[in-house]
């Protein structure tokens, strides 16, 4: 899974925070590992499939404010515990991030 890297357009930064989660299994709250502009790789309730095309609501620890909602597919997902899973963004516009994702990459738009 971290064999990835060198496909990685975007690097990952670690990030404490949480993530209301919708899909196979429901609605679930989640754990940040790190995250880019290009996707996440998260702590999951129970297993996914990659594919699956699921809902995230992202809030950083901390940090007052909305979180963002974004859209993501499920790119790998280990189907063990720990339960893992890698999701890329289908809607950031890395030209065009929200500016929350902006600020916890602590890019500059």
């Amino acid at each position: 899974m971290d064999s990835s890297n060198e496909r990685r357009r975007f690097p990952r930064k670690p990030l404490i925070g949480v993530v209301d989660y919708v899909g196979a299994d429901g609605v679930s709250c989640i754990e940040i590992i790190n995250i880019s502009l290009g996707g996440i790789r998260m702590s999951l309730s129970g297993a996914e499939r990659p594919g699956n095309r699921v809902e995230l609501s992202v809030q950083v620890k901390e940090e007052e404010g909305e979180p963002v909602h974004l859209l993501g597919q499920v790119v790998w997902a280990r189907q063990a515990e720990p339960f893992e899973a890698g999701l890329s963004f289908l809607d950031v516009d890395p030209k065009r991030p929200p500016r929350q994702l902006v600020r916890w990459l602590g890019h500059e738009i």
